[in-house]
């Protein structure tokens, strides 16, 4: 199955290739609760990870305001 994610903002865009994923992980960092995400508990491999085009060239650290 393909999914389509995206970080808090939308900046960063990818997609990633994994067999259904039915139960999901809770962040409890302030914004991962105020936006509600749910992060897939499964490891993705780098194989089965694509940047979208837009995205590729983006640094962006945590906690600089850049996301």
């Amino acid at each position: 199955m393909e999914y389509q994610a995206r970080c808090h903002c939308g900046r960063v865009r990818f997609s990633f290739r994994s067999p259904e994923i039915t139960t999901g992980a809770r962040c409890d960092c302030s914004l991962c609760v105020r936006r509600g995400a749910v992060l897939s508990s499964r490891y993705i491999p780098a194989a089965d990870f694509t940047p979208h085009k837009e995205s590729r060239d983006l640094a962006i650290t945590y906690g600089t305001r850049g996301c």
